[in-house]
């Protein structure tokens, strides 16, 4: 079957029906047209009656040498090669929006103001929280080095009062010991001295008890009797006042200033020892101090976060590169937080069209190849950029073949361009030159693969031929053919090899001749 044989049949028959039959000039074939058809015609009656061959009635060609250059023709979408979604990379309330959807920007051009007494107060708040974080990180390394210096004081007193209380209590512990010996001999002495006295008194007594007063000697006994008993009561007088003279005053008194200085050495080492424990629980440890350190830098780091989205939030936002805003998501009054989307800008001074096609035209497709692409009937240069490597599916069909998108640059682009509008593109794929070129319409295709259809000897003839690039209207074939073949290009008939051949002349037209035969039968 030829190929595109029916189109060009359709696309015949539809311009023969769309012009309106006007007279027609007399050309120089109809006479030998006439005949042949009237000769086909007369065949057919009679075929009943006779079985001549089956007549091929062809127009021909000759392969010629020339240049091709393949190509491949696709619509597109227009889009901007630069396409940026802006993201508020500040936190705060929008007081303005300076554009639409499909406004054009420049390059520099304010799009969006931020309300910056919101942002003074957020400044504001920002700062007072530094304040108060630095004013408690001063507070808590101030108090971690008091809490040192107390630990330090404590320890060097401790040291110094476990001396000092060692001292006295052996100081209190002579005293009280010199004391006691000196209690002890002062009762020894006057119990002997009271003893003595007793015996005496005692004694004398016993005498006395055996004498009458008028016995000579009575009253020097009586007498020494008393004297006795006198110095047996002032002995024990004495044993009463032990410890009072001024020497034991004095000892009691070095005794107790002891025992004074010692009960203060001790309480001011309680003292001492709960100022030892306090001030090491309230001393910071590593972790404490990385924690304070910590909070104070993430404070700081927040007043200076808060300080660049004031200066951002000053300047506005504003487009990198001349655009169109393809989206816009937010109104004045509005409370943006970081990260929030607002509009999307495609440039138009970096243009592109993308466009999908199946593999067996993406096999044709270079990087860096030239392309031709139609906007509002004007054509600008592009080229091919990029041939995504890995091809997609229409979901929503079963049987849709997969689809591989390529973008191609437009090189000059202007004004006129409007971004989202269909364009056509026209790529330059491979190029022969100097090569054998034959008629898109000649070349038939079968299982056993391409071949044209030959007159020889008056005889329609086969060869097959390999085929290499392609443009809309030739084919450059590698091998099979030469310039000398005469060539086939149309039948007013089925054709088969070994049929009779008529040629018809160069300037017939096939369209019109079958239109003749179909009024004739």
């Amino acid at each position: 079957m030829k190929k595109k044989e029916v189109k060009q049949m359709e696309m015949a028959q539809n311009d023969m029906q769309m012009k309106p039959k006007k007279k027609k000039k007399r050309k120089k074939w109809p006479i030998v047209v006439g005949v042949l058809v009237g000769i086909y015609v007369l065949l057919k009656v009679l075929g009943s009656l006779i079985t001549p061959p089956e007549m091929a009635i062809v127009t021909t060609t000759n392969a010629v040498t020339g240049d091709l250059q393949d190509s491949v023709s696709v619509t597109g979408t227009v889009a901007g090669e630069n396409k940026k979604t802006l993201f508020s990379n500040v936190s705060g309330k929008i007081a303005d929006v300076k554009v639409s959807v499909g406004d054009s920007v420049e390059s520099g051009e304010l799009l969006l103001l931020y309300d910056m007494a919101d942002m003074d107060e957020k400044l504001e708040q920002a700062q007072l929280q530094y304040n108060k974080s630095d004013a408690g990180y001063q507070s808590a390394v101030a108090s971690d080095k008091d809490s040192k210096a107390k630990l330090s004081e404590a320890k060097t007193n401790l040291k110094v009062l476990e001396q000092q209380i060692k001292d006295y209590t052996a100081l209190v512990e002579r005293l009280q010991e010199q004391i006691a010996t000196n209690k002890q001999n002062a009762s020894v002495s006057l119990s002997q001295q009271a003893n003595s006295l007793s015996a005496q008194a005692t004694a004398l007594q016993k005498e006395l008890n055996g004498m009458n007063e008028s016995d000579a000697g009575y009253a020097e006994k009586a007498q020494k009797l008393a004297e006795v008993s006198e110095s047996l009561k002032n002995v024990q007088i004495q044993q009463q006042l032990i410890g009072t003279t001024d020497s034991d005053k004095d000892l009691q008194k070095q005794l107790k200033d002891a025992q004074e200085k010692l009960a203060d050495f001790q309480k001011y080492k309680a003292e001492m020892e709960t100022q030892k424990k306090t001030s090491e629980a309230s001393i910071m440890d590593s972790y404490d101090k990385d924690q304070i350190s910590v909070d104070k830098t993430l404070i700081n780091k927040s007043l200076e976060q808060m300080e660049a989205d004031y200066a951002l939030a000053q300047a506005g936002v504003t487009a990198e590169f001349a655009a169109v805003v393809t989206s816009c998501n937010v109104v004045p009054g509005a409370t943006l937080t970081e990260g929030m989307q607002m509009m999307t800008l495609e440039s138009t001074d970096a243009v592109k069209v993308s466009f999908a096609v199946t593999k067996n035209v993406i096999a044709k497709l270079e990087i860096g190849q030239k392309a031709e692409v139609t906007i509002f009937d004007k054509v600008y240069e592009g080229e091919v950029v990029k041939i995504n490597r890995m091809a997609t599916t229409n979901q929503m069909s079963q049987s849709a073949a997969p689809m591989v998108g390529v973008e191609v640059k437009v090189l000059n682009p202007d004004e006129n361009i409007i971004l989202g509008l269909d364009a056509k593109v026209l790529v330059y794929t491979q190029k022969a030159e100097a090569a054998l070129l034959i008629p898109v319409e000649a070349i038939n295709a079968d299982k056993n693969g391409d071949f044209v259809y030959v007159v020889e000897n008056g005889l329609i003839a086969r060869k097959d031929i390999v085929c290499g690039i392609s443009s809309d209207t030739q084919t450059q074939i590698l091998e099979g053919i030469t310039a000398e073949d005469v060539i086939v290009l149309s039948s007013l008939t089925n054709i088969e090899e070994g049929m009779p051949a008529t040629v018809l002349p160069e300037d017939v037209n096939m369209a019109e001749l079958q239109e003749l035969q179909q009024q004739q039968q």
